[in-house]
């Protein structure tokens, strides 16, 4: 649903995740998006307020934790 998109943006922007890193895939299939929390539940919470996912334009989405060693 592209007009999410602004609204997309305007949440990551106004929230502001510690170490946030994202965009689209070239391939215009999804996108990815890195942030830091103190754990996967926080994580969760502020994904699932992404505009994107209240708004019902994505079918599928994951919060994964990423274990850098």
């Amino acid at each position: 649903m592209p007009e999410l998109i602004p609204e997309h943006i305007k949440y990551w922007n106004r929230i502001k995740p510690e170490g946030y890193s994202g965009g689209p895939f070239g391939d215009h299939t999804g996108g990815l998006i890195l942030f830091k929390t103190e754990n996967i539940e926080i994580a969760r919470q502020i994904a699932d307020n992404d505009p994107f996912i209240t708004g019902g334009g994505i079918e599928k989405s994951w919060v994964k934790e990423w274990v850098l060693k």
